[in-house]
C-alpha cells in the first residue's frame, strides 16, 4: 500500500504549527485513531477534520479525488459553500434540516458525554464528471470548546 493513502500525511498535519486548532487533546486522540484507519482502505472512503466555529476544514484527505473526481485542495478552498453546490438539491435542503437537528439535540446531551456520539448521514454528490453517487458520512465531535460546542 502506498504511503499516500496510510494517513501518514494526517500525523504531519497533527505536527504542524499552522494548524491553529490541533490542540494537545485532539493530538492525542487522533494518536489513538490512527490504528483503526487501516480498515477504511478496504472501501472507497475518504477522511477530513472540519472546524466548526470557523465553517472550514481543516484537512481533506486526497483520496477524496478518487472518489468524487475533486482534489483535497478544491474542498478545502471551495468550503461549505461550494460542496452545497455539487449536492443534489432536495439532498442539501434536506442536509440543512438534518444539521439543525443534529444541533438541536447536540446541546441537549450534557457536556461532558458530547464526545461519546456518533452521527450519519447520506446524501448525493454530482461527481466531476458528472456523474451522480451516494456518500454516506459517518462523524463525531472530537473536540469540544470549554462552553461545549463542537470545535472540530
Amino acid at each position: 500500500m502506498s504511503n499516500k493513502y496510510t494517513l501518514s500525511y494526517f500525523k504531519e498535519i497533527a505536527g504542524n504549527p499552522d494548524v491553529h486548532l490541533l490542540s494537545k487533546d485532539l493530538k492525542e486522540t487522533i494518536e489513538q485513531i490512527l490504528p483503526s484507519f487501516d480498515r477504511l482502505y478496504t472501501c472507497a472512503s475518504f477522511f477530513f477534520v472540519f472546524d466548526f466555529p470557523r465553517m472550514e476544514y481543516l484537512f481533506v484527505g486526497e483520496s477524496v479525488k478518487e472518489i468524487t473526481g475533486y482534489s483535497a485542495k478544491q474542498w478545502i478552498d471551495g468550503g461549505i459553500d461550494w460542496i452545497i453546490t455539487i449536492l443534489y438539491e432536495e439532498d442539501a435542503k434536506r442536509l440543512i434540516k438534518l444539521h439543525a437537528a443534529l444541533f438541536d439535540f447536540y446541546y441537549t446531551v450534557p457536556i461532558a458525554e458530547r464526545k461519546n456520539y456518533k452521527y450519519v448521514y447520506e446524501y448525493h454528490l454530482v461527481r466531476k464528471d458528472g456523474k451522480p453517487i451516494w456518500l454516506l458520512q459517518q462523524g463525531s465531535f472530537i473536540e469540544i470548546c470549554a462552553d461545549g460546542k463542537p470545535a472540530i
